[in-house]
């Protein structure tokens, strides 16, 4: 695709939301920091002068001192105002938090042909990246990186699993779903990943992945009845971080959705009854 003066800005817009504001990278501290000990080596410098061309007699050691005196006033307030500016341009940005936007848990279809049992759901699992707190983005395909300022406000793996029951609820596949909490005794039991929950850049193009896998288990016999996995791939229309998070709910809940009616057309209530 040729490079335009529309696509060139779409790009620099995009990789904004990585990057610290001017005023908060290191290299514009130092420049503050080494104009500073300049303004002091130079009133030092004066002083010096001062000091030589004052020192011939008397009076005019006693008028240095009272020079030194308004330097020294003069050098403190210079210190003061670059301080306060330092304090300015270091102005402390504290972290936003999201958390994934879910559907309120809907009343079991009217037409659904609910399996015989109880079904419980363990939370989800998922790679280390993906739950230490800051929203990931992939600059490159094989490229892991982080969000400086945007945190989960809840472990994504529980999202997941909350989607999931809710899913399950409103179908009606099983007679009872719910969370997995090693009490109780469910006749099935439902365990999978959450593989992808990133922003993916591609040149201009931004877009929010969402992957998961998941099992069902009959734990009368141990087998494992139903197995799959789904995906969800959309572009980010608003170039901000609550637009990256909105598309990643709406795909979280596709990518659910998917899941288990994929496991619904796998498995019917014959199919488990003659079990």
């Amino acid at each position: 695709m040729p490079l335009t003066v529309s696509s060139l800005i779409k790009y620099c817009r995009s990789r904004s939301l990585h990057r610290p504001a001017y005023h908060q990278t290191s290299w514009f501290r130092v420049l503050v920091a080494a104009v500073f000990l300049l303004l002091l080596w130079g009133l030092n410098r004066s002083t010096c002068i001062r000091h030589q061309s004052l020192c011939t007699n008397r009076i005019w050691h006693k008028l240095l001192y009272a020079s030194e005196g308004s330097m020294r006033k003069t050098t403190l307030a210079a210190t003061l105002i670059v301080f306060a500016g330092l304090a300015g341009c270091a102005k402390v940005r504290y972290p936003n938090y999201y958390e994934l936007g879910l559907p309120a848990p809907a009343s079991t279809s009217a037409n659904a042909v609910s399996i015989p049992g109880t079904v419980s759901v363990r939370e989800f699992r998922a790679a280390r990246y993906l739950t230490k707190g800051p929203i990931v983005y992939r600059p490159e395909p094989e490229q892991i990186a982080f969000y400086n300022y945007e945190y989960w406000a809840e472990d994504p793996r529980r999202a997941v699993t909350t989607a999931v029951i809710h899913e399950l609820q409103h179908t009606g596949v099983f007679e009872s779903a719910g969370w997995f909490d090693g009490r109780g005794n469910p006749d099935y039991l439902i365990t999978g990943s959450l593989d992808r929950l990133e922003e993916v850049d591609s040149g201009t193009s931004v877009a929010a992945e969402v992957g998961l896998s998941a099992r069902l288990q009959d734990l009368k016999t141990g087998a494992v009845i139903w197995s799959g996995s789904s995906s969800e791939r959309a572009a980010v229309e608003r170039r901000s971080a609550p637009g990256l998070v909105a598309e990643m709910s709406r795909e979280l809940n596709a990518a659910a959705t998917q899941l288990v009616s994929s496991m619904q057309k796998r498995v019917s209530a014959t199919d488990l009854a003659s079990r």
